[in-house]
């Protein structure tokens, strides 16, 4: 019932939208629940309550490893410490929605119920990552400002490397025959064939048998391993998940032309969904990808909108609407999020 009520009450801002105190007050409300979760929702607050009392986390993430360690030596409270990263993840990502001015009620809206069940109670370190990987996103696309997209870039793989799979946004051109219309559209039907056939497996299989990782870089070696052939990660490649991308790219894609404007994010997200449908045998993988996609989603969905006039603006908005409204249910039942309690 309280996830209702404050979801009532930052969504509201929405319409009435105030300039940078929205942003604050939208911030804090969904940090309140996020933040003050405990162990009632969720599926990471044990693991990380572990990770925290031994004040390192290990591996190459060593941007969150520092984290811990420097709040530990500051307060040592672990419920201190998930209301902060919390609150931080959250006011970036929908400060970066605010600074791009992309329909941002809307684009607030997209972010609340495609990406807050799901990331803000599950993921701690990879919701780090993706605030920064944004911030990364808009100093390199909307400021042209390189070294500082890069910055923020390698700050968002310290906090979790799967903001690897994303590198390819710096190599990103506006304008780009392989990345037409219909090149784009062949692209992603390949590379889900790919995963359908066992293609992508086998490759992966082959390549990681042969050790040529494994001899120089082992603890990357054993991880890749890990994720990509432990049986309890596989998945079926036509799962929801899945298809909920390809629908929502086929979408954009009919629209193409509409999209000129931003065309580097549309190469973006249809990288990510080509990455997303080359790996959707793994349910580890593609997901850690979706989180990223999902970011070009926002912003390409809440500019599509925004494109249309009146009457046709009227019936995308009661088409999307719905559809992402939705997913949001689905993410809160599976991650327990009606459970929270604040008081």
């Amino acid at each position: 019932m309280q996830f209702i009520i404050v979801s009532f009450l930052a969504l509201s801002c929405l319409p009435v939208y105030l300039g940078f105190l929205s942003v604050v007050f939208f911030s804090v409300l969904l940090s309140l629940l996020s933040g003050l979760r405990g162990v009632t929702a969720g599926v990471d607050y044990l693991n990380y309550l572990e990770i925290y009392r031994a004040n390192s986390l290990g591996g190459i993430e060593v941007g969150f490893d520092f984290l811990i360690r420097l709040h530990n030596a500051v307060f040592s409270d672990f419920d201190n410490f998930i209301f902060i990263t919390a609150f931080l993840s959250i006011f970036l990502k929908v400060l970066v929605l605010y600074r791009t001015k992309i329909n941002v009620g809307f684009s607030l809206f997209l972010y609340f119920t495609v990406l807050y069940p799901y990331l803000e109670f599950g993921f701690i370190r990879q919701s780090l990552s993706l605030a920064f990987f944004m911030l990364s996103v808009f100093f390199l696309v909307f400021r042209q400002r390189r070294l500082l997209g890069l910055l923020f870039f390698v700050l968002s793989a310290s906090f979790h490397a799967s903001a690897f799979f994303m590198i390819f946004v710096f190599l990103i051109k506006g304008r780009s025959f392989i990345f037409s219309k219909h090149c784009t559209l062949i692209i992603v039907v390949v590379a889900w064939g790919f995963s359908i056939f066992g293609l992508m497996s086998g490759i992966l299989e082959m390549f990681l048998g042969a050790n040529l990782i494994s001899e120089f870089l082992p603890f990357i070696s054993w991880k890749l391993n890990f994720y990509f052939f432990n049986p309890a990660y596989s998945a079926d490649p036509l799962n929801p998940y899945v298809m909920r991308f390809f629908f929502i790219f086929m979408v954009l894609v009919y629209f193409y032309e509409r999209l000129s404007p931003v065309r580097p994010l549309m190469i973006a997200y249809s990288i990510s969904v080509a990455l997303i449908l080359l790996f959707s045998f793994n349910v580890q993988i593609y997901t850690r990808i979706g989180v990223f996609a999902s970011f070009f989603e926002i912003l390409l969905v809440s500019f599509l909108v925004r494109g249309f006039h009146r009457d046709s603006r009227i019936l995308a908005y009661a088409f999307f609407a719905p559809f992402y409204f939705l997913f949001m249910v689905k993410s809160a039942v599976v991650f327990d999020v009606f459970k929270v309690s604040l008081f």
